[in-house]
Protein backbone atom coordinates (compact mmCIF):
# COMPACT_ATOMS: atom_id res chain seq x y z
CA UNK A 1 0.00 0.00 0.00
CA UNK A 2 2.70 2.95 0.84
CA UNK A 3 4.95 1.39 -2.54
CA UNK A 4 1.88 2.22 -4.17
CA UNK A 5 1.11 5.84 -2.46
CA UNK A 6 4.97 6.84 -2.77
CA UNK A 7 5.00 5.80 -6.86
CA UNK A 8 1.81 7.92 -6.90
CA UNK A 9 3.09 11.06 -5.42
CA UNK A 10 6.61 10.68 -7.09
CA UNK A 11 5.01 10.79 -10.37
CA UNK A 12 2.42 13.99 -9.38
CA UNK A 13 6.13 15.36 -8.08
CA UNK A 14 7.51 15.74 -11.03
CA UNK A 15 4.26 17.67 -13.11
CA UNK A 16 3.09 19.98 -9.60
CA UNK A 17 5.95 22.31 -10.14
CA UNK A 18 3.28 24.71 -11.50
CA UNK A 19 1.12 24.83 -8.32
CA UNK A 20 -2.43 26.21 -9.12
CA UNK A 21 -5.35 26.89 -6.76
CA UNK A 22 -7.71 25.42 -9.22
CA UNK A 23 -8.00 21.26 -9.28
CA UNK A 24 -9.93 19.19 -11.74
CA UNK A 25 -13.53 18.47 -11.07
CA UNK A 26 -14.26 14.61 -10.40
CA UNK A 27 -16.75 12.19 -10.09
CA UNK A 28 -20.44 13.08 -7.78
CA UNK A 29 -19.34 12.66 -4.52
CA UNK A 30 -21.90 9.50 -2.79
CA UNK A 31 -25.08 10.41 -0.90
CA UNK A 32 -26.09 9.58 1.98
CA UNK A 33 -27.04 11.35 5.62
CA UNK A 34 -24.52 12.33 6.93
CA UNK A 35 -23.55 14.07 3.89
CA UNK A 36 -26.90 15.94 4.20
CA UNK A 37 -25.20 16.81 7.83
CA UNK A 38 -21.76 18.13 6.49
CA UNK A 39 -23.58 20.30 3.54
CA UNK A 40 -25.07 22.30 6.22
CA UNK A 41 -24.36 26.32 7.11
CA UNK A 42 -21.75 28.03 9.37
CA UNK A 43 -24.19 28.62 11.52
CA UNK A 44 -25.23 24.92 12.49
CA UNK A 45 -21.80 24.35 13.05
CA UNK A 46 -21.63 27.57 15.75
CA UNK A 47 -24.83 26.32 17.16
CA UNK A 48 -23.28 22.90 17.96
CA UNK A 49 -20.54 24.90 19.66
CA UNK A 50 -22.34 27.17 21.67
CA UNK A 51 -24.37 24.28 22.69
CA UNK A 52 -21.15 23.02 24.62
CA UNK A 53 -19.91 23.92 28.13
CA UNK A 54 -17.00 23.25 30.25
CA UNK A 55 -17.32 22.98 33.49
CA UNK A 56 -14.05 23.78 36.25
CA UNK A 57 -13.74 19.71 36.71
CA UNK A 58 -12.72 19.74 33.28
CA UNK A 59 -16.25 17.48 32.16
CA UNK A 60 -18.16 18.44 29.28
CA UNK A 61 -21.58 19.03 29.74
CA UNK A 62 -23.76 19.18 26.71
CA UNK A 63 -27.72 20.12 25.71
CA UNK A 64 -30.45 17.08 26.07
CA UNK A 65 -30.34 16.96 22.34
CA UNK A 66 -26.69 15.99 21.84
CA UNK A 67 -25.58 12.27 22.51
CA UNK A 68 -22.79 11.81 25.09
CA UNK A 69 -20.54 9.08 25.88
CA UNK A 70 -19.57 6.54 28.63
CA UNK A 71 -17.42 8.55 31.22
CA UNK A 72 -15.21 5.11 30.10
CA UNK A 73 -14.84 6.17 26.80
CA UNK A 74 -14.34 10.24 27.70
CA UNK A 75 -10.36 10.79 27.55
CA UNK A 76 -10.39 14.23 26.77
CA UNK A 77 -9.70 16.98 29.42
CA UNK A 78 -11.66 19.68 28.02
CA UNK A 79 -10.45 22.50 29.90
CA UNK A 80 -7.09 24.09 28.35
CA UNK A 81 -4.32 24.66 30.30
CA UNK A 82 -2.41 29.10 30.84
CA UNK A 83 -0.98 28.77 27.25
CA UNK A 84 -4.52 27.62 25.75
CA UNK A 85 -3.38 23.91 24.71
CA UNK A 86 -5.82 20.74 25.66
CA UNK A 87 -4.59 17.75 26.51
CA UNK A 88 -5.88 14.36 25.68
CA UNK A 89 -5.14 10.64 27.11
CA UNK A 90 -4.60 7.77 24.17
CA UNK A 91 -4.84 4.29 24.79
CA UNK A 92 -5.11 4.48 28.43
CA UNK A 93 -1.59 6.07 29.48
CA UNK A 94 -0.53 8.39 26.79
CA UNK A 95 -1.03 12.25 26.51
CA UNK A 96 -0.87 14.10 23.32
CA UNK A 97 -1.03 17.95 23.96
CA UNK A 98 -2.08 20.32 21.28
CA UNK A 99 -4.05 23.59 20.23
CA UNK A 100 -7.18 21.98 18.98
CA UNK A 101 -10.24 21.11 21.33
CA UNK A 102 -11.29 18.42 19.32
CA UNK A 103 -15.06 18.93 20.97
CA UNK A 104 -15.49 22.16 18.55
CA UNK A 105 -15.49 19.42 15.48
CA UNK A 106 -18.16 17.21 16.99
CA UNK A 107 -21.95 17.47 16.80
CA UNK A 108 -25.02 15.19 16.90
CA UNK A 109 -26.73 14.80 13.52
CA UNK A 110 -30.44 14.84 13.16
CA UNK A 111 -29.99 10.64 13.06
CA UNK A 112 -28.67 11.19 16.53
CA UNK A 113 -25.14 10.02 15.21
CA UNK A 114 -22.15 11.62 16.17
CA UNK A 115 -20.14 13.18 13.94
CA UNK A 116 -16.52 14.57 13.53
CA UNK A 117 -15.79 17.46 11.00
CA UNK A 118 -12.53 16.39 9.87
CA UNK A 119 -12.48 18.52 7.07
CA UNK A 120 -13.66 21.92 8.92
CA UNK A 121 -10.74 21.23 11.51
CA UNK A 122 -7.75 20.52 8.52
CA UNK A 123 -9.18 23.53 6.89
CA UNK A 124 -8.78 25.68 10.27
CA UNK A 125 -5.32 24.68 10.75
CA UNK A 126 -4.27 25.86 7.42
CA UNK A 127 -3.77 22.61 5.56
CA UNK A 128 -4.54 22.92 1.87
CA UNK A 129 -6.90 20.18 -0.05
CA UNK A 130 -6.68 17.94 -2.79
CA UNK A 131 -8.88 15.76 -5.03
CA UNK A 132 -6.70 13.07 -5.20
CA UNK A 133 -4.15 14.04 -8.08
CA UNK A 134 -1.94 15.08 -5.62
CA UNK A 135 -2.24 18.35 -6.58
CA UNK A 136 -3.09 21.09 -3.39
CA UNK A 137 -5.76 23.15 -3.93
CA UNK A 138 -5.87 26.34 -1.75
CA UNK A 139 -9.53 26.85 0.66
CA UNK A 140 -9.78 30.23 -0.31
CA UNK A 141 -10.93 29.32 -3.70
CA UNK A 142 -13.90 27.84 -2.24
CA UNK A 143 -14.70 29.63 0.73
CA UNK A 144 -13.44 27.73 3.04
CA UNK A 145 -16.45 25.56 3.58
CA UNK A 146 -17.27 22.07 2.91
CA UNK A 147 -20.23 23.24 1.08
CA UNK A 148 -17.44 25.52 -1.11
CA UNK A 149 -15.59 22.41 -1.93
CA UNK A 150 -18.47 20.41 -2.56
CA UNK A 151 -19.97 23.22 -5.35
CA UNK A 152 -16.66 23.44 -6.72
CA UNK A 153 -15.36 19.82 -6.94
CA UNK A 154 -18.43 17.74 -6.16
CA UNK A 155 -16.42 14.94 -4.99
CA UNK A 156 -14.93 13.72 -1.57
CA UNK A 157 -11.50 15.70 -0.22
CA UNK A 158 -9.04 12.39 -0.78
CA UNK A 159 -5.86 14.35 0.71
CA UNK A 160 -4.46 17.22 2.77
CA UNK A 161 -1.06 19.08 2.25
CA UNK A 162 0.71 21.55 4.42
CA UNK A 163 3.05 23.48 2.11
CA UNK A 164 7.07 23.86 3.33
CA UNK A 165 9.36 25.89 1.38
CA UNK A 166 10.35 23.12 -1.46
CA UNK A 167 7.42 21.10 -1.58
CA UNK A 168 4.61 19.78 0.89
CA UNK A 169 3.87 17.50 3.65
CA UNK A 170 1.17 15.00 2.31
CA UNK A 171 -1.75 13.18 4.29
CA UNK A 172 -2.89 10.44 2.38
CA UNK A 173 -5.48 7.84 3.97
CA UNK A 174 -7.09 4.00 3.47
CA UNK A 175 -10.75 2.83 4.54
CA UNK A 176 -10.90 -0.75 5.63
CA UNK A 177 -12.68 -2.45 2.80
CA UNK A 178 -15.84 -2.73 2.24
CA UNK A 179 -16.43 -6.10 3.48
CA UNK A 180 -14.59 -5.29 6.36
CA UNK A 181 -16.76 -2.62 7.68
CA UNK A 182 -17.90 -1.85 10.92
CA UNK A 183 -21.38 -3.94 10.88
CA UNK A 184 -22.94 -0.82 12.84
CA UNK A 185 -22.63 1.52 9.81
CA UNK A 186 -22.68 2.33 6.87
CA UNK A 187 -19.26 3.11 6.12
CA UNK A 188 -15.52 1.58 7.04
CA UNK A 189 -12.88 2.20 9.52
CA UNK A 190 -10.21 4.35 8.67
CA UNK A 191 -7.29 1.93 8.62
CA UNK A 192 -4.20 3.55 7.20
CA UNK A 193 -2.65 6.74 7.14
CA UNK A 194 0.89 8.14 5.83
CA UNK A 195 2.62 11.55 5.75
CA UNK A 196 4.95 12.08 2.97
CA UNK A 197 7.20 14.95 2.18
CA UNK A 198 7.31 15.93 -1.01
CA UNK A 199 10.14 17.77 -2.79
CA UNK A 200 8.34 19.33 -5.93
CA UNK A 201 9.79 17.58 -8.94
CA UNK A 202 13.33 15.79 -6.68
CA UNK A 203 12.01 13.32 -4.33
CA UNK A 204 9.38 11.89 -1.75
CA UNK A 205 10.02 10.55 1.56
CA UNK A 206 7.96 8.76 4.50
CA UNK A 207 7.43 10.85 7.43
CA UNK A 208 5.17 8.62 8.92
CA UNK A 209 2.67 5.80 8.48
CA UNK A 210 0.18 4.18 10.53
CA UNK A 211 -2.12 0.80 10.49
CA UNK A 212 -4.93 1.05 12.70
CA UNK A 213 -6.55 -2.21 13.85
CA UNK A 214 -10.01 -3.31 13.95
CA UNK A 215 -12.20 -1.95 17.11
CA UNK A 216 -15.76 -2.01 16.75
CA UNK A 217 -16.66 -1.49 20.00
CA UNK A 218 -15.50 1.91 20.34
CA UNK A 219 -16.59 3.25 16.99
CA UNK A 220 -18.69 6.10 18.26
CA UNK A 221 -18.02 8.92 15.18
CA UNK A 222 -18.15 9.29 11.71
CA UNK A 223 -15.56 11.46 10.53
CA UNK A 224 -16.95 13.26 7.78
CA UNK A 225 -16.29 16.19 5.03
CA UNK A 226 -14.54 13.27 3.92
CA UNK A 227 -14.81 9.64 2.63
CA UNK A 228 -16.76 9.26 5.51
CA UNK A 229 -15.46 6.47 7.59
CA UNK A 230 -16.11 5.50 11.83
CA UNK A 231 -13.41 6.18 14.11
CA UNK A 232 -13.14 6.07 17.79
CA UNK A 233 -12.59 8.64 20.44
CA UNK A 234 -9.11 8.16 20.46
CA UNK A 235 -8.62 7.83 16.63
CA UNK A 236 -9.57 11.62 16.26
CA UNK A 237 -7.26 12.67 18.78
CA UNK A 238 -4.60 10.86 17.04
CA UNK A 239 -5.60 13.08 13.91
CA UNK A 240 -5.85 16.58 16.04
CA UNK A 241 -2.97 15.57 17.11
CA UNK A 242 -1.15 14.94 13.53
CA UNK A 243 -2.45 18.26 11.94
CA UNK A 244 -1.81 20.25 14.52
CA UNK A 245 1.41 19.15 15.52
CA UNK A 246 2.98 18.68 12.00
CA UNK A 247 2.95 22.38 11.12
CA UNK A 248 5.63 23.17 13.95
CA UNK A 249 7.70 20.88 12.02
CA UNK A 250 7.09 19.52 9.33
CA UNK A 251 9.89 17.03 8.32
CA UNK A 252 9.74 15.53 11.64
CA UNK A 253 7.56 12.10 12.82
CA UNK A 254 5.09 13.85 15.27
CA UNK A 255 4.69 10.39 16.80
CA UNK A 256 8.20 11.02 17.93
CA UNK A 257 8.75 11.24 21.48
CA UNK A 258 5.27 11.11 22.64
CA UNK A 259 5.00 6.85 24.00
CA UNK A 260 3.66 6.13 21.20
CA UNK A 261 6.76 4.52 19.86
CA UNK A 262 5.39 1.34 21.64
CA UNK A 263 3.75 0.62 18.75
CA UNK A 264 6.78 1.46 15.88
CA UNK A 265 7.78 -1.32 14.42
CA UNK A 266 8.77 0.27 10.66
CA UNK A 267 4.88 1.28 10.75
CA UNK A 268 3.03 2.39 13.34
CA UNK A 269 0.73 -0.36 14.36
CA UNK A 270 -2.30 1.65 16.48
CA UNK A 271 -4.53 -0.49 18.61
Amino acid sequence: MKKRFLAAVLSMALAAACLTACGDSASTADANSSSKADSSSQAETTTTKAAVTTTTSGTTKEQPTTTTTSAAKESSKTTPDKNGKYTYTVYGDIELTMDVNIDDYIFTNDNGKKVFRFFDMAIDLGWWVGTGGGKPIDPATFGKTYTGWENAYHTEPKEFFWNTKDGVIQYVFERMKKKDKDPRYTWSQLEYFSLLSVTWGVSSRNVCSAYIGKHYDDDEYIATNIVDFVVSRNDIIILAYVFSTVPKNPEKDPFAGTGLERYHKNDYRLP
